[in-house]
């Protein structure tokens, strides 16, 4: 059971004032700013913006909060003799993914709230004219928005090689450097925000960094990758659908761990 009930029960009460707030936006002339809501458009644009961000920020808040009671839960109430290295495989998943849930979803509330008082106090964080640099929100939003994609691919991780090891019939392989690699992700995946604005404008004596850094990445999701297949290797494999879905997963992930090597090298990426 998670420790709080309250903070859990308030998470998915968001969702009803959410849903309200992006369904009344028609209302007060839409948004045209794209999901990422760079200014200045996002600054510009109709009212029904305002309401977007608004929506944005309360889901976030309980994300954070969400993710702080997954981690109290996993921390705090283990059962006796349930050790760190006894943790199931998509446990471990859970852990990674709050821990990068609750550190940098701050931060593009913060850009979130900059925006909100460009628009509704007159401020000018992200106006050129009066000093403020539009590139900026960019960054702040980056380095949450791709942290983020690895909240949504490491529970999948997770149940990936869970359903592998059940239908092999087997223990995950290199279980250790499973968890190992789950960790490296949570640390490089606030190093590598930058490669989203490799065409920016950003100074060009940043690219080399992240670039390195992003292509460091690929080395602990490639662990995981070859950690699918030492389970299926020799495995009593059982072939019932959650198994056929699990191996279309490492076929798939195969061909985007592919492309993402190259993409990660500056002047592959400006090209393409």
């Amino acid at each position: 059971m998670l420790p709080s009930l309250r903070i859990n029960a308030l998470s998915y009460w968001t969702i009803p004032p959410v849903a309200v707030l992006l369904l009344l936006t028609p209302v007060f002339g839409g948004f045209d700013s794209g999901w990422t809501a760079y200014p200045p458009l996002s600054v510009i644009n109709a009212d029904g913006q305002l309401l977007v961000l608004f929506a944005f920020l309360t889901f976030g808040l309980f994300s954070i909060l969400g993710g702080l009671n997954f981690l109290t839960t996993v921390i705090k109430m283990r059962v006796p003799g349930m050790t760190w290295g006894r943790l199931p495989i998509f446990v471990w998943a859970i852990v990674s993914a709050f821990l990068i849930s609750l550190a940098p979803t701050k931060f593009v509330a913060y850009g979130l709230i900059m925006v909100i008082l460009d628009r509704v106090a007159g401020m000018g964080f992200f106006d050129a004219a009066v000093g403020g640099k539009p590139l900026l929100y960019e960054h702040i939003f980056w380095f949450y928005s791709h942290p983020a994609v690895y909240v949504m691919i490491l529970p999948a991780f997770g149940i990936e090689l869970e359903i592998l090891s059940r239908f092999s019939r087997k223990p995950v392989f290199a279980y250790k450097w499973v968890v190992a690699s789950f960790i490296a992700v949570v640390i490089l995946s606030m190093v590598v925000w930058a490669h989203h604005l490799f065409t920016s404008g950003m100074s060009s004596y940043i690219h080399i960094p992240f670039m390195v850094s992003t292509e460091l990445i690929s080395i602990p999701t490639g662990a995981v990758f070859l950690s699918a297949l030492g389970t299926l290797w020799m495995g009593k494999l059982w072939l019932k659908t959650p198994m056929l879905f699990a191996v279309g997963v490492i076929f798939n992930f195969l061909i985007g761990g592919i492309t993402g090597i190259f993409l990660a090298d500056v002047a592959t990426d400006i090209q393409l």
